[in-house]
């Protein structure tokens, strides 16, 4: 069962009953463990309005990446009762060393490029991620970029999917606050929309950085030109989240690659 929470005295009793009950009511369904991620964030309100936010939808804690190094009174009031995942949350120096804290980083922007050819930025709703997150099995990162500049065209590149909010191509930029109460939203809206109770056992965040691994050994033995090779290996890992594979299916696909690297080694020598 997951961990609930600790907090103190009759409202921590409260809150931790009410988990149980959500947890094996018939109406209340688990999915993916939920993280919140923040890239060198500006604002300190910012910060406590998203704890807040994370406490609302059960996200199950945050991350910090960068940012300041106290944080201030007005983070802390406005996180209100989502207080302890600021005390709880975790900071790193550099977003790569979350690939081995969580099993999988969406990432967030207001910049949605339909073309086939912008493939690094090919987005989900917030709809289609909650979708997305039932059949997962795992931790994931919803990441949220620099209110000034978001996240960098390197950072994006490290994301498993993208996900954007469709509003006004006018002005279709978000405050982090706004955007983030939307993605929670729909993603606890999920939980409440049932599950087969039988499920295949989904790939792990380790599998699918394995398959991910294989994938780029086998593209980069290939005769092929270096950029349609970054681009292969940005396409494979995006296909891999949204498909959200089975463990016989992760089998099968390795098995597959793994004969053909052989095979092409031994033709090399």
């Amino acid at each position: 069962m997951k961990n609930i929470p600790a907090e103190g005295g009759f409202r921590g009793a409260f809150v931790r009953i009410r988990a149980v009950f959500l947890y094996f009511s018939p109406f209340y369904f688990s999915m993916a463990d939920i993280y919140i991620v923040l890239v060198e964030p500006l604002y300190q309100g910012n910060i406590g309005y998203l704890a807040r936010l994370s406490y609302n939808f059960g996200v199950r804690g945050m991350y910090m990446v960068g940012g300041p190094g106290e944080l201030t009174d007005e983070a802390i009031s406005r996180a209100m009762h989502g207080v302890w995942l600021l005390d709880e949350m975790k900071r790193v120096t550099h977003l790569k060393e979350l690939k081995s804290e969580l099993d999988f980083l969406v990432g967030t922007s207001a910049v949605s490029w339909f073309s086939q050819k912008k493939h690094e930025r090919i987005p989900l709703t917030p709809r289609e991620l909650g979708r997305w997150a039932l059949g997962v099995e795992g931790s994931v990162g919803i990441v949220f970029g620099r209110e000034d500049k978001g996240l960098s065209r390197e950072e994006i590149s490290m994301m498993d999917l993208m996900v954007t909010i469709p509003a006004n191509p006018s002005y279709p930029t978000l405050s982090i606050s706004h955007a983030a109460s939307i993605i929670l939203y729909e993603l606890h809206l999920a939980t409440l929309s049932g599950r087969p109770w039988r499920v295949p056992r989904k790939i792990t965040g380790y599998e699918k950085e394995a398959l991910i691994r294989q994938f780029s050994e086998l593209a980069d033995v290939l005769p092929i030109n270096p950029a349609r090779k970054g681009s292969a290996k940005v396409h494979f890992r995006r296909i891999i989240a949204r498909a959200s594979p089975t463990s016989w299916e992760f089998f099968s696909l390795m098995g597959v690659f793994s004969e053909a690297l052989r095979l092409i080694k031994e033709k090399g020598r």
